[in-house]
C-alpha cells in the first residue's frame, strides 16, 4: 500500500551482471548460451535496487539486487542498523547464511521460501541475490479457501516456534516493526487530525469522514494497543504478507505448500500478526472485495489457529485473536486520511496497482476496509478487558 511518491526508481539500466548469470548457470548445470532478462515489479521501497527474472535454455532465476540508499521517500529510506525494520542487507542475510531454509524452509509447516542460488557482493557496494523462479499459482489468483491454507501453512511454522522456544534471535532480525511503521506515518496523522481538511470531502470519501471521529479515537489508542500486543507470544513474522508475495504448489506428493518470497522486513512480531497483514491488505490492494471482509477474516484465523493446534501450540486463542485484531488496526491508523487524499487527487499509485481499478473505485473499496479496521480496533479492546490487559 504505497503512493507513488513512497518509490524510487526502479531497476538499473545495466540489467543482471553476464559473470554472475554464468556463475548461476554452472550452479544450476546447464550450458552455456544466450540469455535475456525482464524487470520484475512495479516499484522499488526500501533496499531493493534492481529485480529481474533471467531466462536462459531450459532454465530460469530471479536475479534482486539491494542496496543501502538515501534515495527515496522517508518512509522507505534504507538503515545501515541491523535491528532497523528498514536494514538494507537484511534480506540478503536471511538467503545467504542459509537461515531462512533452516528455519522456514526446514520446518515441514508447509511454509517454504525459493532456493538460494548465489550472493555475490558488488564493487558498488550492493548485493545481488539469485533465487529459483517461483513458478506456482500466484496468491493474486487464489480463492479464498487459499487463504485459509496459506494461514494454517503460516500457523504451524510460526506456533511450532513459539512451541518449541526457538524463536530466532539473530541480531539482524527485525524488532519493533509495527511501532516503527506508525510511527513513520505521523504526516497522515495530521491530516486525521486537521478537522479544516473533513468539512468538504469528495463524495467517495464521505462514509470515511463520517467515520473520522473514530480514526481519530485509534489514533489515540495507538500506545495502549502496541503495549497489549506485548502480551501476545512474540514469533518470527514475515511482516508483508499479502498476495504479491505469496504462491500456491502442489508436491509431488499431492501435498499443498505455500511458496513466501520478499523476506526484507522479516522479525519478531506477534502471533496472528501476519494474517492480520494478509487480511487488511488483500483488501486494500484490491485482490479481495471488501464485501468478502468478515468471510476473508473468518478464513484465516481459523486456517491459523488449526495451524498452531497442528504445531503443538496450546495457549490461549483470544492472545491470537488479539494479535490479529489490534495489530491489523494499528498498523492502518493512517487508512482513513490516505482515502481521503486519495480522493482529493493529492496520492496517485504506481503502475500496475490500480489493476483494472479507477482512483475513485479504489478509494470507495479503501473507504469500505476502514470500517472492517475500526471492527477490528474494537474486538481488540474487548479482547483486552478480557484478558485483563488494560
Amino acid at each position: 500500500m504505497t503512493a507513488r511518491s513512497d518509490y524510487k526508481h526502479l531497476v538499473p539500466p545495466t540489467g543482471p551482471d553476464p559473470e554472475e548469470v554464468a556463475h548461476v548457470a554452472r550452479a544450476l548445470g546447464v550450458p552455456d548460451g544466450p540469455w535475456h532478462s525482464e524487470a520484475l515489479g512495479r516499484g522499488a521501497a526500501g533496499a531493493t535496487n534492481g529485480l529481474w527474472r533471467v531466462v536462459g535454455p531450459g532454465w530460469s532465476a530471479v536475479c534482486k539486487v539491494v542496496a543501502h540508499s538515501d534515495a527515496g521517500h522517508a518512509r522507505w529510506r534504507t538503515s545501515s542498523r541491523e535491528s532497523d525494520p528498514l536494514y538494507w542487507r537484511r534480506e540478503a542475510e536471511a538467503y545467504c547464511s542459509g537461515f531462512l531454509d533452516r528455519i522456514v524452509g526446514g520446518a515441514e509447516s508447509g511454509v517454504e521460501v525459493p532456493r538460494h542460488l548465489a550472493c555475490f557482493e558488488r564493487a558498488d557496494g550492493s548485493v545481488s541475490v539469485w533465487l529459483e523462479d517461483v513458478r506456482g499459482l500466484p496468491g493474486a489468483q487464489w480463492p479464498l479457501i487459499g487463504y485459509a491454507a496459506a494461514s494454517r501453512a503460516f500457523g504451524r511454522l510460526q506456533g511450532g516456534l513459539v512451541a518449541r522456544g526457538c524463536v530466532p534471535q539473530e541480531p539482524w532480525l527485525t524488532r519493533g516493526w509495527l511501532r516503527a511503521y506508525v510511527d513513520r506515518r505521523v504526516d497522515y496523522a495530521e491530516v486525521l487530525l486537521d478537522e479544516a481538511r473533513w468539512r468538504d470531502v469528495p463524495e467517495t470519501a464521505r462514509d470515511v469522514a463520517a467515520r473520522r471521529d473514530d480514526f481519530v479515537r485509534l489514533w489515540n489508542d495507538r500506545e495502549q494497543l502496541l503495549e497489549v500486543l506485548g502480551a501476545v507470544p512474540t514469533t518470527l513474522c514475515h511482516l508483508d504478507l499479502y498476495p504479491d508475495n505469496l504462491f500456491g504448489m502442489t508436491g509431488t506428493d499431492g501435498s499443498g505448500r505455500v511458496v513466501a518470497i520478499d523476506w526484507a522486513y522479516t522479525g519478531t512480531g506477534s502471533l496472528g500478526e501476519d494474517i492480520g497483514n494478509l487480511a487488511i491488505d488483500s483488501m486494500l490492494d484490491c485482490f479481495v472485495d471488501p464485501s468478502q471482509g468478515a468471510t476473508l477474516a473468518q478464513l484465516c484465523v481459523g486456517g491459523y489457529l488449526l495451524g498452531l493446534a497442528d504445531s503443538g501450540w496450546r495457549g490461549d486463542e483470544r492472545l491470537v485473536r488479539l494479535g490479529f485484531a489490534a495489530s491489523a488496526a494499528v498498523k492502518y491508523t493512517w487508512m482513513a486520511p490516505h482515502v481521503l487524499m486519495l480522493a482529493e487527487g493529492e496520492l496517485t499509485l504506481v503502475p500496475g496497482e490500480q489493476r483494472d481499478f479507477t482512483l475513485d473505485e479504489i478509494a470507495i473499496r479503501r473507504g469500505a476496509v476502514c470500517r472492517q479496521i475500526l471492527d477490528l480496533a474494537d474486538d481488540a479492546r474487548r479482547l483486552a478487558r478480557e484478558l485483563d490487559l488494560r
